[in-house]
């Protein structure tokens, strides 16, 4: 053994600790204890969990917010420190009929918006709601009634290159058109 552990007793005392650590935290699964069910019916330790993917085909939802560094522009990390922050997702009622629809705001890629039909449903209604007139680089989106109407206007941030020409932009009452 060698002379350095024989003369140093904290040495001794510090392993006999972490191997009673060891010991101590280490037990055995109770095969009878099982798992109790939560208050949606599924048991905590369900490997398949609460989410489940649904894909595109079947909900009509597709977006990537997909980038592409160009070094001869302003739009790349160098010149625009926030080139990788992303972009903004919005969940709001934007038509009144009690379901939840999605806005989601695309960097180099059009802004999207996806009315709830249902049962995870979702329709394509970008291009008539007009969410992409003087579209530069998005990063963010709110939703209120600043017309007071009774229905959710779309605030979209705007950031980028040429936002301060452009500024943000507010879409007002979109589902009258």
């Amino acid at each position: 053994m060698n002379k350095y552990y024989s003369k140093h007793p904290l040495y001794y005392t510090l392993l006999f600790l972490l191997l009673s650590t060891l010991l101590i935290s280490c037990k055995e699964e109770n095969e009878s204890e099982s798992p109790k069910p939560t208050d949606t019916g599924i048991a905590k330790d369900d490997h398949q969990g609460l989410f489940r993917k649904v894909p595109a085909s079947q909900s009509g939802v597709l977006f990537a917010n997909s980038l592409q560094e160009d070094v001869s522009t302003i739009e790349n990390l160098f010149d625009f420190d926030y080139f990788y922050n992303g972009a903004g997702v919005g969940i709001e009622d934007i038509n009144n009929d009690g379901l939840p629809d999605l806005f989601f705001a695309g960097n180099q890629v059009p802004n999207k918006l996806y009315l709830n039909k249902g049962d995870f449903q979702f329709e394509d209604i970008s291009d008539q709601a007009g969410i992409n007139e003087n579209k530069v680089w998005s990063n963010g989106v709110t939703f209120v009634d600043i017309n007071a109407d009774g229905w959710m206007d779309v605030y979209v941030s705007q950031g980028g290159q040429n936002a301060i020409m452009i500024g943000p932009i507010c879409y007002t009452s979109i589902m009258e058109i």
